[in-house]
């Protein structure tokens, strides 16, 4: 968002809205110091337990829904614990003394809100240009808030199914929909406590009326759905910096000055003594090609020097993110996953918490497979000699995945990442594997085939990301063009008549014919 801010007209007044009642799962962003702030925040223990809850079952079931376990419903049960925790704060926020003192003194020429459904309604009291701003990808029961016509769910599948855009099943599509009435559900839940709240407000009628929603992607890796024209849509993916992959040279030169230094190259590279330490030098384990590796009985967590040593050769990197962490798989899953990594003709770096140390001891543990607490995940994912990321294809993740013209295979556990790794799977990017009911010998054969195409999958992750930096070089004037207008015409554009939702539409009218057609049907069927 910093980088947002620093194309607004210089004096512009910019209020920023966020929620982060939650320990973790809420990034706080680097926002320009001019920019005004209203963060709700609470550090109770309620937001821990709800948390340490959802995060126990990411490993066992997509979070929330999961297309495989149509009856399993915790996802859906600490969804619910997040919005009912954040629409509580929210509510004792909207009454303090401190946000009706802003709300009365402040007169901001634009706000931005971090896109969930509290701030979106407390945004409607300052009668301003509002932008929303989102970490997901455009998501469909959003754009129907905005006043777009609803996208079919026989044609386009939803953000959180693994499904494909360029074609799903009679019995996907039927999932497809299910789980869109599902979402519509508890989209309807939120915008009743969003008017209790500010009574009288109609959450999708005030977004119907807003024209700017900002993402990361600007659609480009996105999930491909029909996006009406009168949403002017726009993100920021920063050109600087970005280091230059071997691979199809990936980023033009004129930027590599600009990069910051990188470890030293192999050649330039000394051990002590001359020697290599002979826990990390696996070359010499007799393992060529793709043979089962020996193994130790314990988690090798490596310091930094060993660390720096292992990135100089060719290697694999294994991140999961920071909500799912590797003690809380179960150990059938776990054994699974690090013996199908002793396959690999590199070695592997795997970021994980300490407590699996313990909860692993005694698993046998493939000798080229080591582990790390902490990982400059961006500075690696920048080095030639990465050959590929494992990861849970988080946006985060994914954005620098992109940007440094890396591959590798995405295993998603909750939220946007089975969108983002289906698309990126269509594209030819990455690879995509579901984590939750992963079988050894299926895992393994996996890997095989994919370090077997590895140079394809490599060639179009340098071609994607050499698009990505001359699509923003393209825009960098139409981006700062729409902010200037949404500061000219946002509050104009908001009392227009055709901006707002219809009766049908508010109501969701045609999808609920359609759900109890597709209900008629399945009882003549059985």
């Amino acid at each position: 968002m910093r980088e947002v801010g620093e194309t607004f007209p210089l004096g512009t007044n910019v209020t920023w809205m966020q929620t982060k009642v939650f320990p973790v799962g809420r990034k706080e962003f680097q926002l320009p110091d001019e920019w005004r702030k209203i963060i709700l925040t609470s550090n109770d223990t309620e937001g821990d337990v709800i948390a340490e809850y959802s995060q126990t079952f990411l490993w066992e079931s997509y979070h929330p829904f999961d297309g495989n376990s149509p009856f399993e419903i915790r996802g859906l049960i600490a969804y619910q614990d997040f919005d009912a925790r954040t629409a509580k704060f929210c509510n004792i926020l909207s009454k303090s003394d401190d946000f009706q003192d802003y709300l009365s003194t402040v007169k901001p020429d634009i706000i931005v809100v971090d896109f969930h459904d509290c701030m979106s309604a407390l945004s409607s009291l300052f009668n301003t240009t509002v932008i929303h701003f989102s970490n997901w990808p455009i998501f469909d029961v959003y754009l129907r808030s905005f006043g777009v016509v609803g996208t079919s769910p026989a044609a386009y599948p939803e953000t959180t199914l693994p499904y494909s855009g360029l074609g799903m099943s009679f019995f996907q599509r039927i999932t497809n929909l299910w789980i869109r009435l599902i979402k519509y559900l508890f989209r309807g839940i939120g915008e009743w406590r969003s008017s209790k709240t500010v009574p009288g407000l109609s959450l999708r009628r005030i977004e119907s009326k807003r024209l700017l929603y900002a993402s990361r992607y600007q659609m480009l890796a996105e999930p491909v759905r029909p996006i009406s024209q009168r949403i002017r849509y726009f993100g920021y993916n920063p050109i600087l910096n970005r280091p230059s992959r071997t691979v199809e040279k990936a980023i033009s030169e004129e930027f590599l000055g600009e990069i910051e230094p990188s470890l030293p190259s192999p050649k330039n590279w000394t051990l002590k003594n001359g020697k290599s330490d002979g826990m990390l030098n696996y070359q010499n384990e007799s393992c060529t090609d793709f043979c089962q590796r020996p193994t130790r009985n314990y988690l090798k967590f490596i310091s930094n020097e060993e660390l720096e040593t292992l990135l100089m050769e060719k290697f694999v990197l294994i991140t999961f993110g920071s909500l799912a962490k590797i003690s809380l798989m179960n150990k059938a899953q776990f054994t699974n996953m690090v013996t199908g990594f002793g396959v690999l003709p590199f070695p592997v770096i795997w970021q994980a918490d300490q407590r699996s140390e313990e909860k692993f001891d005694g698993i046998s543990i493939p000798k080229n497979v080591y582990f790390a607490d902490w990982l400059p995940v961006k500075r690696i994912l920048s080095l030639d000699t990465l050959q590929f990321i494992v990861s849970h294809g988080g946006v985060n993740t994914l954005n620098e995945m992109l940007q440094m013209g890396a591959t590798g295979i995405l295993m998603p556990l909750q939220g946007d990442q089975c969108s983002n790794a289906r698309r990126l799977h269509d594209l030819g990017v990455v690879e995509f594997v579901t984590p939750h009911r992963l079988e050894m010998e299926a895992w393994k054969k996996e890997l095989r085939g994919f370090v077997g195409k590895l140079d394809k999958f490599q060639a179009r992750a340098a071609h994607f990301s050499k698009m990505l930096v001359e699509h923003a070089q393209l825009n960098e004037v139409p981006q700062k063009y729409w902010l200037e207008w949404a500061l000219r015409h946002g509050k104009k554009s908001s009392v227009k008549r055709l901006m707002g939702v219809g009766v049908l539409q508010d109501w969701n009218f045609e999808m609920t014919i359609s759900a109890a057609f597709s209900f008629l049907i399945f009882l003549y069927t059985i």
